[in-house]
């Protein structure tokens, strides 16, 4: 328990802490160039991460390794790429229907490619090594694949909450509570996908398309579109669930 609490506490601090920066930019209270450094706030439980592995005397680059395997389900890979794109589009066409509005990509053909680059190296993929690389198996020590994604999922919501506070990020447009329930419902979705292939790669790649398809699909910025997410995903929890179930009874 010494070990999550640490984590967690390490996490929070240093992402607060850049994000920190921002928010007194944002207030006139230091110069714009420091607010720079808040950028950094993403890599807190990638950092927190690292600094785990050394107390713990552990190898980074034998845990990195070992995280990363190779062996790969095909069909998981080719879930974790399409899904949070049939999920994204259809949240925003239902946006697009139900309010009669014109049907525009957040992003414009050329700067899909460049955008998805980004979003793979800062916008929140990397998190995947302190979620689920280092906090999950913890625990999963302790509670079923259901509960461990319940409750990485809140901390993962409540971790960006500073992020509610700054102009011009995704979740300063979207109610708290919103954004934590459906941050707990991924919780459960990656939690379980990562208790079947154990390799951090599926969820490097899920994390890294569930961002750029919102990018492209704006859904979250519309009431509507953010409850017919929450609804899909619920959905896609529950067939998910079901499918391992009855492929090992």
């Amino acid at each position: 328990m010494k070990r999550i609490s640490l984590f967690i506490l390490l996490a929070f601090v240093i992402s607060w802490s850049f994000w920190g920066l921002k928010i007194l930019v944002q207030a006139d209270l230091i110069p714009n160039f420091i607010g720079l450094f808040g950028e950094l706030g993403v890599f807190g439980p990638f950092f927190a991460f690292l600094i785990m592995l050394k107390l713990d005397n552990k190898s980074i680059k034998l845990t990195l390794k070992k995280m990363l395997k190779k062996e790969q389900n095909r069909n998981l890979i080719l879930f974790v790429i399409i899904f949070p794109f049939i999920l994204s589009g259809l949240s925003y066409l239902f946006v697009v229907l139900k309010n009669e509005i014109p049907f525009e990509l957040g992003l414009s053909i050329q700067m899909i490619v460049p955008v998805a680059i980004i979003i793979l190296f800062v916008g929140g993929p990397i998190e995947e090594f302190g979620w689920r690389g280092y906090l999950q198996p913890l625990v999963r020590s302790k509670y079923s694949v259901i509960i461990t994604g319940l409750v990485i999922g809140i901390i993962h919501g409540v971790w960006h909450l500073p992020l509610h506070f700054i102009e011009g990020t995704v979740q300063y447009e979207i109610p708290i509570i919103q954004f934590i329930l459906i941050t707990i419902l991924n919780g459960i979705l990656f939690s379980q996908l990562y208790e079947r292939s154990k390799s951090l790669r599926p969820m490097i790649i899920l994390h890294w398309t569930a961002n750029l398809s919102s990018a492209i699909f704006m859904y979250w910025m519309n009431n509507d579109g953010r409850i017919v997410l929450f609804i899909l995903t619920a959905v896609l929890n529950v067939a998910i669930y079901g499918f391992y179930l009855n492929k090992e009874s």
